[in-house]
């Protein structure tokens, strides 16, 4: 019997779906918990962490809470916050079949507009969602 999803893989593929409305912006800048030490937010770009998961190990599925936060490559909210929009466009409330699985579903939980990272001060919007991943068969 395979393992269970690779919950990090599936949610970049989603995230850098080719033709979809996100992707046109960020292309493959989609990372897991942290950027690369050389960006800088000059091109748009999504950052997410995993919240709770649970893998069920008898239907190779796992559930939880994913945390994306959109930085729209400049000092603009509006920006991140337009990203955020598409980033809805592309995921929310779709069935997804990817390379290294699928995503049965991925519902937005919650949405923050307009802050401000501690660290480097650049704008960013934040959405959680609801999330059940599924392993490739």
């Amino acid at each position: 019997m395979a393992g269970p999803p690779d919950s990090t893989r599936i949610i970049y593929e989603a995230l850098t779906l080719e033709g979809g409305p996100l992707t046109a912006l960020i292309g493959s800048r989609a990372w897991c918990p942290i950027a690369p030490s050389d960006w800088q937010n000059t091109e748009p770009a999504a950052i997410y962490t995993f919240l709770s998961p649970v893998l069920d190990v008898s239907t190779r599925s796992e559930t939880g809470e994913v945390s994306i936060r959109c930085y729209g490559g400049s000092s603009r909210f509006g920006d991140a916050n337009d990203l955020m929009l598409l980033l809805g466009q592309q995921l929310h409330d779709k069935p997804f079949d990817l390379p290294s699985g699928g995503l049965a579903y991925v519902w937005q939980a919650s949405n923050n507009p307009n802050l401000r990272d501690p660290e480097t001060g650049w704008p960013y919007a934040q959405a959680t969602w609801v999330y059940k991943a599924i392993a490739k068969q």
